[in-house]
């Protein structure tokens, strides 16, 4: 066991949607407070400038905590197959890399390491930490890595903690509300997954066509808050581009490249009776490698 040591985080303000960690010992780059030997939790406080702001807010995160049930729920019988197929092309193109190194995996979502890398793969994994908002998330499927219940926007680990950071699908979890600029989330994301890796950010996310996020922007201002929104390849780099960091290895793939165009699919979590045809559902997957401008490009 590491020495312990003070956390070196100080609490940002600015967007209401980020949360301030209080400061904790660290053992091992993780805040030293285990539930279970395995769950780590730590106290947060929201940084809201008004009271209207942060009711907006918290009804944000109970309606993910809700969207994201249905999620579990529907998943299984409709996208198991596609996941499986996502991360296929991760595996190929991206995780190779990986062999012999410390990995954090956001939204982790209890998704076991044999599953998301292959067991070969997972078993050279010296270290292997999971992080998500939901400990419930974590905890189904009954695993027993490192786990950290907390935000991917304000990760409570030191500054290259480990090798790499992998985020599969987290972004568009974040949603959105009236309440926060449209792109202060993506940034403090990808700021923080620089900041605690040594080598940087894998990701692959859904996205939307860019006129399409325009409409779902329209839509914003109407409803004031989703817990859910989905973000074009255009914002999502244009935020890479605004915390001075760079994407490579950008790949983009059709939901028609992963299943047929007939077969039905439900593309609202909250309406899973809705099922459309694949060729209908407009959203793309798209994948990249984020690292310090500073930093050579494998």
């Amino acid at each position: 066991m590491a020495d312990t040591q003070v956390c070196p985080y100080k609490p940002r303000r600015g967007c209401p949607c980020v949360f301030a960690l209080a400061c904790l010992p660290l053992k091992n780059d993780l805040p030293d407070k285990y539930i279970d030997n395995t769950i780590i939790r730590y106290s947060i406080k929201e940084v809201l400038p008004k009271d209207a702001e942060r009711n907006l807010n918290s009804s944000l995160e109970q309606l993910q905590d809700k969207q994201m049930e249905k999620f579990s729920q529907i998943h299984t019988e409709n996208y198991l197959d596609i996941t499986d197929k996502l991360f296929a092309i991760s595996r190929q193109h991206y995780y190779q890399r990986l062999v012999g190194k410390s990995v954090l995996d956001l939204g982790n979502g209890g998704i076991s390491k044999d599953f998301l890398f292959g067991k070969k793969l997972a078993a050279s994994l010296p270290r292997f930490i999971t992080m998500d908002r939901s400990e419930a998330m974590l905890k189904r499927n009954g695993l027993s890595y490192e786990q950290v219940v907390g935000d991917a926007r304000n990760i409570p680990m030191r500054d290259e903690s480990v090798d790499y950071v992998v985020s599969n699908y987290l972004p568009h979890h974040f949603g959105m509300s009236t309440a926060c600029p449209s792109t202060q989330s993506l940034e403090n994301f990808f700021k923080e997954t620089t900041r605690v890796s040594k080598n940087g950010l894998i990701i692959s996310e859904m996205i939307l066509p860019r006129p399409l996020e325009i409409l779902q922007s329209i839509v914003l201002r109407l409803l004031r808050r989703m817990p859910t929104y989905v973000f074009s390849r255009h914002t999502l780099l244009e935020a890479v581009t605004n915390c001075h960091l760079q994407a490579s290895e950008i790949r983009e793939y059709r939901f028609t490249d992963f299943v047929k165009p007939f077969k039905l699919f439900p593309p609202i979590i909250d309406f899973p009776w809705l099922k459309v045809p694949a060729f209908i559902i407009p959203f793309r997957y798209v994948y990249f490698v984020v690292k310090k401008q500073s930093e050579n490009t494998n």
